[in-house]
């Protein structure tokens, strides 16, 4: 949960590896300073290697790997980002405020209508290729940190056995336009099944509120005359069912 939940605070490879250098950095100060007593002076921490100071060659290193730490980006204010704060509503159980936040973040995002919604189909991931079965189309939930990734490992127990890909729900990455409507997001969803399964009829499985994605979905392409072959509903709430009030359903 800590893991993925960086990566709503820092949604670059460069920005994630920068802190987690940061974070690495204060650690390894913390427990040099607990066993080694007070850190040397400066002037020394920032000696090269070899002059004679004494000193461990990598130890040397290591004080210039922290000063490029601290200046990583968003390292400062961080506790303040939409991302921790979502993380502190939850934390608190507080999960129906930290809904509402992200919410009223939303409306401030650029959005698209059905027309919009071919300019923003996503291709799907691949998760598995190969094989004689029916190709097998995962919608993932629809949380802050859920996406393709949440079927790597069912992608890879069905390797060589058919091929399995993951959607992409259009508005979780940056500089992508969130779907106004529910018709625009099953419009934009509809359209990367239908690319994505040219050659048959595929599986259509969602997890989750993903299931909701994937039963619409189903019913666009059943009106279409190019239903699923099947459609599969992986701990899944009735639509009537209410999910806020704290209680996350696993």
């Amino acid at each position: 949960m800590i893991a993925r939940a960086l990566l709503f605070d820092f949604p670059t490879p460069r920005e994630l590896a920068a802190e987690l250098m940061r974070r690495y950095a204060a650690e390894a100060l913390a427990v040099g300073a607990a066993s080694d007593g007070p850190a040397p002076p400066a002037g020394a921490r920032n000696r090269p290697a070899g002059d004679g100071a004494g000193g461990d060659p990598q130890a040397d290193a290591r004080p210039g790997v922290r000063a490029q730490a601290v200046d990583a980006p968003h390292a400062e204010g961080a506790a303040d980002s939409l991302g921790a704060l979502f993380r502190t509503a939850c934390a608190r159980g507080q999960n129906w405020d930290g809904m509402a936040l992200l919410t009223i973040a939303a409306r401030l995002r650029p959005v698209f209508d059905g027309t919009g919604a071919p300019g923003a189909t996503l291709e799907p991931v691949m998760r598995a290729a190969g094989g004689a079965g029916v190709r097998l189309l995962c919608s993932p939930a629809l949380s802050a940190l859920s996406g393709p990734q949440e079927y790597a490992r069912l992608g890879a127990g069905l390797r060589g056995l058919r091929p399995v890909s993951a959607l992409r729900h259009p508005g979780f990455e940056p500089r992508e336009a969130l779907p106004a409507t529910l018709d625009a997001l099953v419009t934009a969803q509809a359209a990367a099944v239908r690319a994505a399964s040219a050659e048959g009829r595929p599986v259509l499985l969602g997890r989750s509120a993903g299931g909701w994605v994937a039963h619409a979905v189903a019913e666009r392409l059943e009106s279409e005359g190019a239903a699923p072959a099947a459609v599969v509903l992986v701990d899944t709430y009735p639509p009537s069912t209410p999910t806020g009030g704290g209680h996350t359903r696993r």
